[in-house]
């Protein structure tokens, strides 16, 4: 538990040494308690974690982050094990007036589109990657230098059922 309300009349920590140790600490916790929170999804099997790099500010690689996180179809894809690149650029292509046409993207570790291009991959073995608990969609806009990391999860059978069977 943690609270900082300046009640105490403790010194702020300056920012040296103790003052970093403590903020990457707290930072690790946050992000486990963000990923636990994220894995104990309503019938939630697989964590998809989506990574984008080398967007031009932060605020634009978190709307690429938010749409494809936020894509029913790539939650199903992940869900059933597909490595369905078509849904993630479909939820990219919403913002297509701003995401270069060269863009690199990957899906359970194996690269599937290339400098814009879908690339030849091993489909039986990106299928194997995805059999994990924990799953990397990683897309580059080769259009910046900012990375951000989001997390979500597969959508399954059991969510609908869960919800279904919810009343007010």
């Amino acid at each position: 538990f943690i609270m900082a309300n300046g009640r105490s009349g403790n010194p702020t920590i300056d920012r040296g040494k103790s003052f970093y140790m403590f903020r990457d600490a707290l930072l690790e916790i946050c992000r486990d308690l963000s990923f636990q929170i994220v894995k104990d999804g309503e019938g939630a099997t697989k964590v998809i974690r989506i990574i984008v790099r080398n967007a031009d500010s932060e605020s634009f690689g978190k709307d690429v982050a938010r749409r494809v996180a936020n894509s029913n179809l790539v939650k199903t894809a992940i869900y059933g094990e597909d490595p369905n690149f078509g849904r993630i650029i479909a939820a990219i292509g919403t913002l297509s007036d701003r995401v270069r046409e060269d863009i690199d993207v990957s899906v359970g570790e194996e690269v599937v589109i290339k400098d814009g291009r879908v690339v030849k991959f091993d489909r039986k073995k990106a299928k194997e990657k995805l059999k994990k608990d924990t799953v990397e969609i990683v897309i580059d806009l080769k259009d910046g230098n900012k990375e951000v990391e989001f997390l979500t999860s597969d959508l399954t059978e059991d969510y609908v059922v869960i919800n279904s069977r919810y009343t007010t």
